[in-house]
């Protein structure tokens, strides 16, 4: 497959399974690269290039071939030239424009900046792979306004990584660098001459030209620099370009491969080349297939932009959906929760109850009391029974009748008694039940107001996650506003280039027409001068003969002379 069929097959497959095929052999095979979880061998162009996966750059690389291609190329025929130049590459990263640079030119030499240890390793490889590793000097510094160390911060994507601790992107470590400035390295290092000093330091841009100062009025070299009003650190991007502007340099925009003059910062921007009127250079003309590839390029991720808003509200959607049943499911809880509490409620009036067998047992006390007091007249009685059996049996008919009457009653109060015991019983079983169930409801209630409170804190979550998810749709679908304006305002550009491009063939085959005629005109006079030749020849013939006829009169004018005389 051709790299351009090999890049879309990516993308289809990519689409289909995410990035899930990075890991299938077949995968890697077929499309030209090997992935061991952290960095990408890419081996679709005529050199293997080394890049990290996922990442900004990565992503670019792997999907499109190419990060800031048109970048690249215009700074390369500027670069071209330029008799054996000095580079500086400050934020290098892995190295794709101090490579590219120095492959373009075989006299360039490159110092690449970069602090972060991983980077340079891949820096280092991609170097060696296309063979200019002799021409770059890797120097593991940040670069600033003066030397001396600072506090770096690395994030997840380390082409965002820092020296500002809010930082694009999340931050993964912290550690002190070593700082230099341009100039105090120019002069310990004794470089004659700087020919192009390219900026990129995630908004630290205007420190690194205080920096280089010196050498910039020095040598005047070309100025490559990443300007942002988001990123900037210290002065905007319109008061760097004027500063720029007042010390004798024109400034330029390089947008995907199309150049034009600086009338005014440009927010979809950010790359501006700067070149001083003492330096001669003829500025190279946009390339027209740069270009092009460039917007088919931004085309091909608007579209992977507005899938994934396709996608991104589906999402929502279906988030929606799920916080509308966690909040009918929280509603029903809590319909649960109010008739638990109503039955707490209506257990609490289980000490009404206990005073009820507090006076009932308290009656069974008393009746245990009276009987006790019969027990004692009734021994009593009997004995005076057993005192007086001897005596008048009147007295012990009357003793036996009312012992009788005596006996009853107290078989009644025994019934009695045995009646209140047993409801009692009962009594304290039905409250001893109706404890066990307000304290079982007490329970479910404390579990289901831990439930309930779960349940809220979840959709309160939830909640927050869908307000930051709405937010990141609107500033996407912003982004892709603004990126369809510029994209708009690119395809503009490119028609125009094209138009020109069109009128230039015109008059090329023009001209190709006139040097035809030209060329036909130039034949048609080589034949007569061949005829011409010709002729001459001829009459130099007949001149030749001529004289020798002459000579052969003056001879016989000359004998018939002599024999006259």
């Amino acid at each position: 497959m051709k790299n351009d069929q090999v890049l879309a097959r990516r993308r289809a497959i990519n689409e289909e399974r995410g990035d899930a095929f990075l890991t299938d052999l077949t995968a890697q095979n077929e499309l030209l690269f090997v992935w061991d979880g952290s960095t990408i061998v890419d081996r679709l162009g005529d050199r293997p290039i080394e890049y990290f996966y996922p990442s900004t750059i990565g992503q670019s690389l792997f999907y499109h071939g190419g990060f800031e291609v048109g970048e690249i190329a215009f700074v390369r025929r500027a670069i071209e030239q330029i008799e054996a130049p000095t580079i500086l590459d400050v934020g290098s990263n892995i190295g794709l424009h101090a490579v590219s640079w120095c492959a373009a030119s075989p006299s360039a030499t490159c110092y690449a900046f970069e602090p972060v240890a991983a980077n340079r390793d891949v820096l280092a490889r991609n170097a060696h792979n296309a063979r200019v590793d002799a021409r770059i000097v890797v120097e593991p510094a940040a670069v600033g306004a003066q030397t001396g160390t600072a506090t770096f911060y690395e994030c997840t994507d380390a082409a965002y990584s820092t020296l500002d601790p809010q930082a694009a992107m999340p931050i993964v470590a912290t550690y002190d660098v070593p700082v230099t400035s341009i100039d105090d390295f120019v002069a310990t290092n004794n470089v004659a001459r700087v020919d192009v000093i390219k900026i990129d330091s995630e908004g630290w841009e205007d420190a690194v030209l205080q920096g280089a100062a010196a050498t910039i009025e020095r040598d005047a070299p070309f100025l490559v620099v990443e300007l942002s009003k988001t990123n900037a650190k210290a002065a905007a991007p319109e008061e760097i370009v004027n500063r720029l502007q007042q010390r004798g340099y024109r400034a330029f925009i390089i947008n995907d491969g199309i150049v034009t003059e600086y009338d005014g910062y440009d927010e979809y921007a950010y790359n501006y080349f700067f070149a001083h009127a003492s330096r001669p250079l003829e500025i190279p003309k946009t390339d027209p297939i740069i270009a092009r590839t460039e917007s088919t390029y931004h085309s091909v991720l608007v579209r992977s932009m507005r899938r994934s808003l396709v996608n991104f509200r589906a999402e929502l959607k279906a988030k929606d959906d799920e916080i509308h049943r966690l909040k009918d499911a929280a509603d029903e809880r809590l319909a649960v929760i109010q008739r638990v509490s109503s039955q707490a409620a209506a257990a609490a009036q289980a000490p009404e109850k206990s005073d009820n067998e507090a006076k009932l047992t308290q009656r069974v006390l008393e009746l245990e009391k009276q009987v006790g007091q019969r027990d004692a007249r009734l021994s009593a009685l009997e004995g005076q029974i057993d005192a007086s059996s001897s005596g008048d049996p009147s007295i012990i008919t009357a003793s036996v009748r009312v012992l009788g009457e005596m006996r009853l009653e107290i078989e009644r109060r025994d019934a009695t008694i045995a009646a209140l015991r047993v409801g009692l019983e009962k009594q304290r079983e039905e409250v001893d039940r109706q404890h066990t169930a307000a304290v079982e409801r007490l329970r479910l209630l404390e579990k289901a107001n831990e439930r309930h409170q779960q349940t809220h804190e979840q959709l309160e979550a939830v909640r927050r996650e869908h307000e930051v998810q709405r937010k990141a749709a609107e500033e996407r679908h912003a982004v892709i506003e603004r990126l369809q304006g510029g994209l708009g305002a690119r395809d503009g550009q490119v028609a125009s280039k094209g138009a020109e491009l069109e009128r230039l063939k015109v008059e090329v085959r023009a001209k190709d027409a006139v040097i035809d005629k030209l060329d036909e005109l130039v034949r048609s006079g080589r034949g007569e001068s061949a005829q011409l030749r010709e002729m001459m020849a001829h009459q130099e013939q007949a001149i030749a003969e001529l004289q020798a006829l002459s000579a052969e009169r003056l001879e016989v004018i000359r004998a018939l002379h002599e024999q006259r005389a």
